[in-house]
C-alpha cells in the first residue's frame, strides 16, 4: 500500500492555511504489478516527483528532500516566503492532492491519503 501523509496545513473553509513547516511523505508501494509495470507506483511517483519540483522551480521555495526506494520525503519551510510563493505552493499542494484522490478513486485499496 501507498501512503501519502502531508503534514503542517489545515483546512479551512475549503482553503489550505500554512504551517511554518510542512511536510510530504509519501512511502510504499501498491503491488498492483511487478516492478517497472506498476500504473498506480508509476501514477503517485509522477505526481510527487512533478510536485517536488514545482515547489522549487516554480513556488521558489527551500526544501529537505530525501528520495530512496518506495519513499520521498519533502520537508518546506515557509518562514521567510512571501506571499507569492505561498500561494504557488497551496495551487501545488491542491493539485498534488487532486492527482493523488483521482488514483484513489481508481485504486481505492491500493493508497492511502492523510491530510489534517
Amino acid at each position: 500500500m501507498i501512503t501519502a501523509n502531508i503534514t503542517g496545513i489545515t483546512f479551512l473553509k475549503n482553503e489550505i492555511e500554512l504551517n511554518p513547516s510542512v511536510q510530504i511523505k509519501i512511502e510504499g508501494h501498491s503491488f498492483l504489478a511487478d516492478y517497472g509495470n506498476d500504473i498506480v507506483c508509476a501514477g503517485v511517483s509522477a505526481l510527487a516527483l512533478t510536485a517536488i519540483k514545482a515547489i522549487s522551480l516554480v513556488a521558489k521555495l527551500n526544501q529537505k528532500v530525501h528520495q530512496e526506494s518506495g519513499k520521498l520525503i519533502s520537508e518546506i519551510s515557509l518562514g521567510n516566503c512571501d506571499d507569492l510563493s505561498k500561494t504557488k505552493f497551496i495551487t501545488i499542494l491542491e493539485t498534488l492532492l487532486i492527482g493523488l484522490n483521482e488514483i484513489k478513486l481508481k485504486y481505492p485499496d491500493r493508497i492511502e491519503i492523510h491530510v489534517p
